[in-house]
């Protein structure tokens, strides 16, 4: 797949593209975009968030010390066709939008202090008011503020965000603590679950990291992740050298969202010190994959995947242990195991586009609620939602219809999820799908 260079280099330095305006587009007290023309994708929105929001669920996160909280942060990133567009209603791709946090994170003794954790005493917030529309060369926002914890450690922070020409961002942070009892994140980063790619050769070899679990990228300096299905590349440039108790780098893959973060902890016997971390994020575009080629289908249940029994051929379990399942004579029976998700996904992707999905099927056993559930998931996990989980109930045989939309950028795997009620079974004889592709 032909990589797109852009014209600016991951530090933010200008190269064969001339810098143009950033774009300030505030939408309330507690919400702005700042926008960035971008050689190749059209344009880069930085989302910002004041704080933790407008949102009192989003104001108390668990585990940590809770208001106050500081200023501007990163909520998120954007495409857009043009600088001129409207980054609410008229980006083509979100790249992550979330109150968490991208910048910083500090434990000690399981308590969280940071810009979305709180514990931000003594803020101190300078820069542009993003709260007004404006034209400007790059945004640079700088802050200082006190952590303490009620054992009486105490860290002193200081740092800028700045957002250039090409989206390129650049997140700094310099941390004092002479405690030696905490770890610390001084480089958030997030990306949602479309990001099934990683590199760390910049894009010359790719690895599908579409698995939920843990990625070491300790050994490297810049890693890159791509969407196959829009071809945007988001990347992370790591400059730990005003450090020395760098850690580790990693990156994790959960339901919600792909984190990356570089941990620093005290060295054994000694203070966590003085510790600077440097951050840059950009984005580039690539050729997207192939959108695979689709036809409406129906699936009957005869044959078995050939290194699973219990798995119709053409479908994976994706949850342990094996499956209380059965595949015989065209249909597929599923009986309820007390506790345990038996959880499985169809293997053929849908395409982004507008569906609609029927299943004929009964259910036996000790009723529940929940009953057997459909999904429509983002990726071959199983484990998030596109669309609003269905649960089936019926006893008697009964076709259920769930109409669903794959949205631009994704793809959609139909997943199945038997009850966790004891001796419950599930049967299914037919799946037909039939739809419209974008």
């Amino acid at each position: 797949m032909p990589r797109i260079a852009i014209g600016l280099s991951l530090d933010g330095t200008r190269s064969a593209v001339a810098a143009l305006p950033i774009r300030i587009v505030p939408v309330d007290a507690y919400e702005a975009y700042a926008v960035a023309p971008h050689a190749t994708l059209g344009a880069v929105a930085l989302h910002l968030i004041y704080g933790n929001g407008s949102s009192l669920g989003d104001q108390i996160p668990a585990s940590s010390l809770g208001a106050p909280f500081g200023g501007w942060r990163i909520r998120g990133f954007r495409t857009l066709p043009s600088v001129e567009s409207d980054p609410a209603t008229e980006y083509k791709e979100i790249v992550y939008a979330g109150v968490g946090s991208q910048e910083y994170a500090i434990n000690i003794d399981n308590v969280y202090g940071g810009t979305y954790h709180g514990g931000l005493g003594d803020y101190v917030q300078t820069g542009p008011d993003v709260t007004l529309a404006a034209i400007m060369a790059s945004l640079r926002l700088d802050h200082s503020t006190v952590i303490e914890w009620a054992g009486g450690e105490v860290a002193q922070i200081t740092g800028a965000l700045e957002f250039f020409d090409q989206g390129v961002t650049r997140t700094t942070h310099h941390m004092v603590c002479p405690y030696n009892t905490l770890t610390a994140a001084l480089a958030l980063f997030q990306l949602s679950t479309a990001y099934t790619r990683a590199s760390t050769d910049q894009g010359e070899t790719w690895t599908d990291v579409s698995a939920t679990g843990y990625y070491d990228m300790t050994a490297f300096a810049e890693i890159w992740w791509r969407n196959p299905a829009t071809g945007t590349i988001a990347k992370v440039l790591l400059d730990h050298s005003g450090a020395t108790n760098f850690q580790e780098s990693n990156f994790d893959v959960n339901a919600g969202r792909v984190k990356y973060r570089a941990r620093f902890d005290t060295p054994d016997g000694g203070e966590f010190g003085d510790q600077t971390c440097i951050a840059t994020y950009s984005f580039d575009a690539s050729a997207p994959d192939a959108v695979p080629r689709w036809l409406p289908f129906t699936d009957r249940f005869d044959a078995n995947h050939p290194s699973e029994a219990g798995t119709p051929l053409g479908w994976t379990r994706a949850s342990a242990p094996a499956p209380n399942s059965i595949v015989s004579s065209g249909t597929w029976t599923v009986t309820g195991i007390a506790s345990t998700i038996q959880r499985f996904v169809r293997d053929e992707p849908l395409p982004p586009g507008t569906y609609h999905l029927e299943v004929d099927y009964s259910t036996a056993g000790a009723y529940n609620a929940g009953g057997v559930k459909i999904a429509i998931g983002p990726d071959g996990s199983g484990t998030d939602a596109l669309v609003e989980t269905r649960s089936f109930n019926a006893i008697t045989p009964t076709t259920s219809i769930i109409d669903f939309a794959v949205p631009t950028g994704q793809l959609g795997y139909i997943t199945f999820e038997a009850s966790t009620t004891e001796a419950r079974a599930w049967t299914v004889s037919e799946i037909r799908v039939v739809g419209t592709p974008d």
